[in-house]
């Protein structure tokens, strides 16, 4: 005969042979799945084996989080270092110890959907500065090869090679993402920025001209106006009107 137990032996079922046992959120813990056997026997004097028993642990994250930024802008080609905390007992307590058989990866997509729909997924490293005494943190650059547009991004983890389990970030620690009171984190990519420049290319001596900058794909505007072999000669402003000691000089305005 065959039982199985899915409560560390607490109460029996029977079992057939082959037939699988769906592991639940219930049955967390060590040797929390067992399926035993014995023989049985008929007849005066004849009495039934021992149980020989094999158990199962049920392995799931206690915690998981997207921990910071939740939000955050770059340039087109740049990059943010994106950071997510885990823990289990008896597996990540110990400051700037790795706890065995966890997997982070950072992931992003366009839409701001469930993460479990995704399909860009990174590798995050351990970061043995953060976490304190009982989290690990784990970390990885977003953005290098990324086109202007927004995105959203998010930490996922497994344990021991179990089915990943999804972090989401709130203002008071985070957990598992669940879209509402944890969510994903929001960067926005931006175009590298443009100038072209409005005004006449010359002017007499003693006079002056106007130029205008106009600036694309830029997040903080900033205007440099430049002359006489790059030396600054303006203040902060979309516009500038030489003086008559740079009327004959090569004139530009630059952007950063």
């Amino acid at each position: 005969m065959y039982e199985f137990s899915t409560n560390g032996g607490g109460a029996w079922s029977a079992y057939t042979p082959g037939s699988n046992i769906t592991a639940t959120t219930g049955m967390l813990g060590v040797n929390t799945i067992q399926i035993r056997t014995r023989r049985t026997a008929t007849g005066t004097g004849c009495d039934a084996s021992a149980y020989n028993t094999v158990s199962f642990s049920v392995n799931q994250l206690d915690y998981a989080n997207l921990q910071f930024p939740n939000t955050a802008s770059i340039c087109q080609g740049g990059t943010v270092t994106i950071y997510g905390q885990v823990y289990e007992p008896g597996v990540t307590p110990g400051a700037g110890v790795q706890g065995a058989g966890i997997t982070a990866e950072l992931g992003y997509s366009t839409t701001n959907t469930n993460p479990n729909t995704w399909t860009n997924w990174q590798t995050a490293t351990f970061n043995s500065g953060g976490g304190g005494a009982n989290n690990d943190e784990y970390q990885s650059n977003l953005g290098a090869a990324l086109s202007p547009n927004t995105y959203y991004y998010a930490f996922r983890y497994s344990l021991n090679g179990c089915p990943y389990q999804y972090g989401g970030y709130s203002g008071s620690g985070g957990g598992f993402w669940d879209g509402s009171s944890n969510v994903s984190g929001v960067l926005t990519v931006v175009a590298d920025p443009s100038i072209t420049i409005s005004g006449n290319a010359e002017v007499c001596v003693g006079g002056s001209v106007t130029l205008t900058a106009n600036v694309s794909g830029e997040r903080n505007r900033n205007y440099l106006p430049m002359a006489k072999k790059w030396q600054q000669c303006g203040t902060n402003s979309a516009t500038y009107t030489t003086d008559n000691s740079l009327a004959a000089e090569a004139i530009t305005t630059m952007s950063s």
